[in-house]
């Protein structure tokens, strides 16, 4: 699953970009011409739902916390209010839509999608829907590691399933990254610093 830059992330650096040509290099065989090859589930999707535009779909995200010092370096409230502002964001409810221009009113519209944290893990269990990981790793780049359980990392659930966020203490300048369509499923999903997610501070 793929999701665009955070609400929280509009005022410094998105590392998307950057990230994403990294991955066309390293990955070509997921891309295609001008295009971008969707995984097959996705398409699969978009097919079953583009009938019945008032269908909402619900999206499981897993949070995956890294941290180095306190296990409670963010809360499961403030997790849960970042869930909450991309709902109202992507469904017009957020206080900001009322700053839309006119020219670009007439296009906004819903999503028709809810992101809920996952209450079934991978092998079937109950869950939060939030990991939490100590890591002796004191900060993170743009190149994966954070996904990478071999470098002090967590490996992401099943990406047909689910939306992998990771929260993490990211390298000055970066607020986070995210995978683009047709990324390798262990890539994909979304890298945030801990200290821009959710709401107040």
């Amino acid at each position: 699953m793929v999701l665009p830059t955070l609400h929280a992330l509009a005022q410094k650096t998105c590392g998307s970009e950057q990230y994403q040509a990294q991955v066309r290099q390293q990955f070509p065989q997921f891309m295609i011409r001008n295009g971008i090859q969707l995984p097959s589930s996705i398409s699969e999707q978009v097919d079953f739902f583009s009938g019945d535009p008032y269908q909402t779909i619900v999206i499981p995200v897993v949070v995956h916390v890294l941290y180095n010092a306190s296990v409670n370096e963010i809360t499961d409230a403030k997790i849960q209010s970042q869930i909450s502002i991309l709902n109202r964001d992507f469904n017009l409810t957020d206080l900001s839509s009322l700053n839309i221009p006119n020219v670009f009113m007439r296009v906004a519209g819903k999503a028709n999608i809810r992101f809920e944290l996952a209450k079934v893990d991978p092998n079937g269990r109950a869950t939060t829907g939030i990991t939490r990981k100590k890591s002796a790793r004191m900060l993170w780049g743009n190149d994966d590691k954070i996904k990478d359980p071999s470098y002090g990392g967590v490996a992401p659930w099943d990406a047909d399933s689910y939306l992998n966020i990771w929260l993490g203490n990211l390298v000055p300048g970066l607020l986070g990254y995210a995978s683009a369509p047709g990324s390798p499923a262990n890539k994909d999903g979304v890298v945030i610093k801990t200290s821009v997610f959710g709401e107040a501070g």
